[in-house]
């Protein structure tokens, strides 16, 4: 049996309709609202045997991921979101996926756009195993894995992620994080969600917020020393990308008050 953990917050709650409208008598839906906005909400979902809904009243979409994860209970589990649609079929292919691949802890796959169906973003053409060299890291919507592996697998960083200190790298951090502690991960080339085509990541060099983010990333990976220097060699390298929406010096402060503000991070 799988389980999809939804994450969501607030008013979006409403938008979960599209997203739990598949029904498959092996797979449940573990719904996780965050409240951070003093509203009542009364949602009842006891017409459908195949969700579970909890509230929770504390920021961070990292929060609640870990939260949504320690309810897991079926073999496999989804991670998802408030804004996705699935794929006619992706279920049965990730539980497919999931046993017959029995020496990897999480898999993942590919998502598509919403609007046209291309995919999202570029993927590997073949069956990959995920490590720190190859270069390409899933984001949350396209894992699975075993609810064996949560138990040994690290959580999500929780001062990473959207509504915390730093809004965006959650994903990569996760996942450099769980390859440190030897959980097995690979790379399917099947689409099984899809997601609007905008995210946190299209604004990694216009937003500060998200500019901190990295710097507090490069921090985490590479350490006081050579993070140091790693953010030399962005500010450097990545001048074409960011340079019609801030300067150098703007560009290198953020990434820098990141890196900092994360080194002195209790």
């Amino acid at each position: 049996m799988l389980d999809v953990v939804i994450a969501t917050i607030n008013d979006r709650i409403y938008n979960l309709d599209k997203v739990i409208k598949i029904r498959c008598e092996n797979v449940r839906y573990i719904i996780t609202h965050q409240i951070t906005n003093n509203k009542k909400y009364n949602i009842n979902y006891n017409e459908r045997d195949d969700v579970i809904y909890y509230s929770l009243d504390k920021f961070g979409l990292s929060v609640n991921r870990n939260f949504g994860l320690s309810k897991v209970s079926s073999e496999f589990f989804l991670i998802s979101d408030d804004d996705v649609e699935f794929v006619n079929g992706a279920f049965d292919k990730i539980i497919e996926t999931l046993q017959s691949n029995s020496a990897y802890d999480l898999v993942s796959f590919q998502a598509l756009s919403i609007n046209d169906n291309s995919l999202l973003r570029e993927y590997p053409s073949a069956q990959m195993e995920i490590n720190y060299n190859r270069g390409f890291f899933p984001t949350s919507i396209e894992i699975a894995g075993r609810s064996s592996a949560i138990y040994k697998m690290p959580k999500f960083r929780e001062e990473f992620g959207v509504g915390s200190i730093f809004p965006s790298c959650e994903e990569s951090i996760f996942l450099r994080d769980s390859i440190k502690n030897n959980i097995k991960i690979s790379f399917f080339p099947i689409p099984i969600v899809k997601h609007p085509d905008e995210s946190t990541g299209d604004f990694k060099y216009k937003d500060k917020k998200i500019i901190e983010a990295t710097g507090a990333y490069y921090y985490i990976v590479y350490g006081f020393f050579l993070g140091f220097f790693v953010i030399i060699r962005n500010i450097l390298k990545y001048h074409y990308k960011y340079k019609n929406e801030m300067s150098l010096v703007s560009y290198s402060n953020f990434l820098f008050k990141g890196f900092f503000k994360r080194a002195w991070f209790v």
